[in-house]
């Protein structure tokens, strides 16, 4: 059945703006479509490999440069400025003015040349207008994930999910895809210097999909009855040879790399599920977390890192990385005699080496009297709350304690008042709470079996912790 050509130059256009779409969606740093063309001539038609006619040409650059603007684009360029002499008309005709003939003057080629000329230099985007034929889930009757309408094969199409290195699904990651249309077996039609021994040559289709928001794909493959007008296909044509999954800020899923991992009878029991994409973690955020005694934990940012209603207790140690920004939020607490560190270095990479950002610290923890120390060395910053903090502010006394423990208030601390009092057994039960006013408070631990405790006293500006020892 043949298929229209407008129905075709449809296809490819929206297929362009699914692109666009990627790039708006997936793309961190400001992008500008380049070497996009359309192949026309006055001279030459479509049945010389031509992609259509001079109005076809007008009509992909009109929506091209409406689809770059509206899909967040920053700019557009064309390949090329003039038609070429090359070896095959699909590679001729892509120029906005025709190859000179001499004595004629080359000729413009309208209506694209106008599109170009008459476009507002500072268009208004339309972001809503981005013509991108999706769905969230995946469809296989929109483009973004069938790109040449295919029908469904379920013996032959292959569907996985990829996920990141926390478990979360990897959405719009780029999916390209080979299909292995078949061996040809010596001697070849017109070898090739490339094959001049009439070696076994596999021919090859690749096509581009997507994963959806819940990171799954499905690849339905080419399908072709012949792979030229003298070789055929065979009766049962081998299918998906081979996958490659990237996405902005990941590792690349590329097995064996690309000239050794070739399954020409079928890919699919090589390729795992889910296939997992170790992300750049660029602005990250830990919340809830608590570092308890002889634990030793790390997070990292690579740009930047916020810390919020986090604990780290005594003999806990926590250490942030992050190569701009660290912020400790309110609710980030540390114990006397807890680690914690703080490190603003270069990303890892080492045409980075060289770039040393500013290295700051944002500290908006609730805790605003603690006594932090700062050392400033070329590639890092770090914090640690000394093991004097609490003495400075309270006095937790006797300790070791037999029956009773004193907690007063000491005079640095003279606009606060003492409100609650808890005790916590080294597995971090409650066994004790009081709550209070005033400056000192003699609380009762007779009854608590000898042992480690940790003690939370909060007044009225800060909360203070402290081990102590009942024999």
């Amino acid at each position: 059945m043949l298929v229209s050509a407008d129905l075709l130059q449809e296809k490819m256009r929206k297929r362009t703006a699914n692109y666009l779409y990627w790039f708006n969606q997936a793309s961190i740093v400001p992008w500008i479509v380049g070497e996009t063309g359309f192949t026309a001539s006055a001279s030459h038609s479509i049945s010389e490999g031509l992609n259509g006619t001079l109005a076809d040409q007008g009509k992909f650059v009109e929506y091209t440069l409406d689809a770059v603007c509206n899909c967040g684009g920053s700019g557009f360029s064309w390949w090329q400025y003039q038609d070429v002499w090359w070896t095959t008309p699909d590679e001729c005709y892509l120029g906005l003015l025709e190859r000179a003939t001499l004595p004629q003057p080359s000729a413009e080629k309208q209506p694209a040349v106008n599109h170009f000329r008459n476009y507002p230099k500072f268009p208004t985007a339309n972001p809503s207008a981005c013509p991108v034929d999706r769905t969230d889930i995946f469809d296989a009757n929109k483009l973004y994930y069938n790109p040449f309408g295919y029908p469904r094969n379920s013996q032959k199409e292959i569907t996985r999910r990829v996920i990141d290195q926390d478990g979360k699904p990897i959405k719009n990651a780029v999916v390209r895809v080979w299909v292995d249309m078949g061996a040809v077996v010596p001697p070849i039609p017109n070898p090739t210097p490339d094959n001049p021994n009439n070696k076994i040559t596999y021919f090859p289709d690749t096509f581009w999909t997507f994963t959806d928001a819940d990171g799954y794909f499905t690849a339905i493959p080419t399908q072709y009855n012949s792979i030229s007008d003298t070789i055929p296909l065979p009766a049962s044509w081998p299918g998906i040879a081979k996958i490659r999954i990237s996405t902005a800020g990941a590792e690349v899923y590329n097995p064996d790399n690309d000239e050794k991992f070739w399954k020409p009878g079928n890919v699919e029991p090589f390729v795992p599920n889910p296939i997992v994409l170790k992300k750049i973690n660029y602005d990250v955020s830990v919340s809830g977390i608590t570092i308890n005694n002889g634990q030793n934990k790390n997070y990292y940012g690579r740009k930047s890192l916020t810390v919020s209603n986090t604990k780290v207790y005594s003999g806990g140690k926590a250490t942030f990385t992050s190569s701009k920004t660290i912020t400790l939020l309110p609710g980030f607490t540390a114990q006397a005699e807890s680690k914690v560190n703080i490190y603003i270095t270069p990303p890892d990479c080492n045409e980075l080496n060289l770039l040393l950002p500013n290295k700051s610290i944002l500290d908006a923890s609730e805790n605003g009297k603690n006594r932090m120390v700062y050392s400033n060395t070329p590639n890092e910053i770090q914090l640690s709350f000394e093991k004097d903090f609490v003495e400075n502010y309270l006095s937790v006394f006797p300790n070791p304690a037999n029956s009773t423990v004193t907690i007063q208030l000491n005079s640095k601390n003279e606009d606060a008042t003492l409100s609650q009092i808890k005790l916590y057994d080294m597995l971090g039960k409650e066994i004790i709470t009081a709550y209070l006013s005033g400056n000192s408070h003699v609380l009762n631990v007779s009854q608590c079996p000898k042992g480690i405790y940790f003690i939370e006293i909060k007044d009225t500006i800060t909360t203070y912790y402290k081990k102590i020892i009942i024999q």
